[in-house]
C-alpha cells in the first residue's frame, strides 16, 4: 500500500519465515483482510490498531505485543497523529488476502 515501508531483517518474505521492520504513515488504515501465515508484532512507536472481525478495536502502544494467527480475519490502522513503526516475524511468507464486502467465511 502507498506510503508502507518495510525492512527486511532476516529470510525472506516473499518465500517463507522473515523479520522485518515496517512503517505505517500517520492514518494509515487497512481493510478488512487476512494473512496465510501467523504474525507475531512488536510496536516500537505510534500505535498499532487492531480489529478482529465483528470484534472490538485494541490499540497497541510502543512496547506492546501482539500475535494472531493465519487466517484471523482483522483490519488495521496506524496512529492517526504519527507513524506507526513495528517489528514483525512469521514463519511463513508474507501475504495480504483481502476480503470483499459480503464475501462469505471459509
Amino acid at each position: 500500500p502507498p506510503g508502507v515501508m518495510t525492512a527486511t531483517l532476516w529470510g525472506n518474505q516473499e518465500k517463507g519465515p522473515y523479520g522485518a521492520l515496517t512503517k505505517f504513515p500517520a492514518g494509515f488504515e487497512s481493510p478488512l483482510h487476512y494473512h496465510s501465515s501467523d504474525m507475531k508484532i512488536i510496536v516500537i512507536k505510534g500505535a498499532y490498531i487492531y480489529t478482529p472481525e465483528g470484534g472490538t478495536q485494541k490499540r497497541f502502544g510502543p512496547g506492546s505485543y501482539v500475535s494472531y494467527p493465519g487466517g484471523d480475519r482483522h483490519t488495521t490502522h496506524g496512529a492517526e497523529d504519527s507513524e506507526t513503526i513495528f517489528f514483525m516475524e512469521s514463519p511463513g511468507k508474507f501475504d495480504i488476502n483481502m476480503i470483499s464486502e459480503g464475501m462469505e467465511k471459509k
